[in-house]
Protein backbone atom coordinates (compact mmCIF):
# COMPACT_ATOMS: atom_id res chain seq x y z
CA UNK A 1 0.00 0.00 0.00
CA UNK A 2 1.53 3.28 -0.93
CA UNK A 3 0.47 6.60 1.06
CA UNK A 4 1.65 10.11 -0.71
CA UNK A 5 2.39 12.83 2.37
CA UNK A 6 1.87 16.12 0.36
CA UNK A 7 4.07 18.24 2.64
CA UNK A 8 4.29 21.66 2.00
CA UNK A 9 5.83 24.36 4.37
CA UNK A 10 8.80 24.89 6.56
CA UNK A 11 9.69 22.61 8.90
CA UNK A 12 11.70 22.00 11.76
CA UNK A 13 12.91 18.17 12.15
CA UNK A 14 14.44 16.73 15.01
CA UNK A 15 16.15 13.45 15.42
CA UNK A 16 17.11 11.03 17.81
CA UNK A 17 19.27 7.96 17.47
CA UNK A 18 20.37 5.23 19.69
CA UNK A 19 22.08 1.92 18.55
CA UNK A 20 19.63 -0.23 20.06
CA UNK A 21 16.34 1.16 19.05
CA UNK A 22 17.05 3.22 16.24
CA UNK A 23 15.54 6.62 15.29
CA UNK A 24 13.02 8.79 16.19
CA UNK A 25 11.69 11.73 14.16
CA UNK A 26 9.78 14.83 15.12
CA UNK A 27 8.40 17.24 12.89
CA UNK A 28 7.23 20.45 13.99
CA UNK A 29 5.56 22.84 10.83
CA UNK A 30 7.26 26.61 11.13
CA UNK A 31 5.74 28.03 8.31
CA UNK A 32 3.71 27.61 4.79
CA UNK A 33 2.35 31.42 3.67
CA UNK A 34 5.44 31.30 1.30
CA UNK A 35 5.77 27.73 0.58
CA UNK A 36 2.88 27.00 -1.41
CA UNK A 37 4.24 24.23 -3.93
CA UNK A 38 7.65 23.11 -2.20
CA UNK A 39 8.81 21.80 1.18
CA UNK A 40 12.12 23.19 3.31
CA UNK A 41 13.07 20.99 5.85
CA UNK A 42 15.73 22.03 8.68
CA UNK A 43 16.80 18.98 9.85
CA UNK A 44 18.90 18.85 13.17
CA UNK A 45 20.56 15.20 14.61
CA UNK A 46 19.86 15.67 18.40
CA UNK A 47 22.51 14.44 21.08
CA UNK A 48 20.18 13.56 23.61
CA UNK A 49 20.29 9.99 25.39
CA UNK A 50 16.76 8.26 25.18
CA UNK A 51 15.28 6.90 28.30
CA UNK A 52 13.01 3.52 29.12
CA UNK A 53 10.12 4.74 31.28
CA UNK A 54 8.20 1.96 32.65
CA UNK A 55 5.78 1.33 35.69
CA UNK A 56 7.10 -2.36 36.50
CA UNK A 57 10.58 -1.61 38.41
CA UNK A 58 11.53 -5.14 37.88
CA UNK A 59 11.70 -4.69 34.07
CA UNK A 60 15.08 -2.51 34.76
CA UNK A 61 16.02 -4.10 38.09
CA UNK A 62 19.01 -4.85 37.00
CA UNK A 63 20.08 -1.46 35.73
CA UNK A 64 22.37 0.68 38.04
CA UNK A 65 21.22 4.21 37.82
CA UNK A 66 17.72 3.86 37.55
CA UNK A 67 15.34 6.73 38.78
CA UNK A 68 11.66 6.88 40.04
CA UNK A 69 9.46 9.63 40.02
CA UNK A 70 5.49 9.31 39.96
CA UNK A 71 4.82 6.06 39.56
CA UNK A 72 7.46 5.89 36.60
CA UNK A 73 10.62 4.00 36.40
CA UNK A 74 13.62 5.41 34.40
CA UNK A 75 17.05 4.33 32.78
CA UNK A 76 18.86 4.63 29.81
CA UNK A 77 18.23 2.39 26.94
CA UNK A 78 21.72 1.78 26.63
CA UNK A 79 21.73 0.43 29.96
CA UNK A 80 19.03 -2.22 29.30
CA UNK A 81 20.92 -5.58 28.47
CA UNK A 82 17.78 -7.25 26.33
CA UNK A 83 15.43 -4.39 25.26
CA UNK A 84 13.50 -6.62 23.48
CA UNK A 85 12.13 -8.17 26.43
CA UNK A 86 10.35 -5.15 27.78
CA UNK A 87 10.04 -3.04 25.35
CA UNK A 88 6.26 -3.85 25.45
CA UNK A 89 6.12 -2.43 28.93
CA UNK A 90 6.66 1.16 29.07
CA UNK A 91 7.87 3.86 26.49
CA UNK A 92 11.01 5.76 24.96
CA UNK A 93 10.68 9.50 26.10
CA UNK A 94 14.19 11.60 24.81
CA UNK A 95 14.72 15.61 24.43
CA UNK A 96 12.72 17.81 26.29
CA UNK A 97 10.21 15.71 27.94
CA UNK A 98 13.16 13.52 29.32
CA UNK A 99 15.06 15.95 30.53
CA UNK A 100 11.87 17.80 32.67
CA UNK A 101 11.17 14.38 33.82
CA UNK A 102 14.25 12.96 34.95
CA UNK A 103 15.74 16.61 36.71
CA UNK A 104 12.88 15.75 39.25
CA UNK A 105 12.99 12.32 39.60
CA UNK A 106 15.27 10.17 42.69
CA UNK A 107 17.47 7.37 42.28
CA UNK A 108 16.21 4.12 43.30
Amino acid sequence: MKTRLNLKGFYKVLVFYDEKVGFFVEGKKLDEIDYSNSLDLRILIMGYDIYFETEDYFLISDVKDAKYLKGHYYCLVKDIVDIDKVVEHGKFIYGEDALNKLSLAKRV
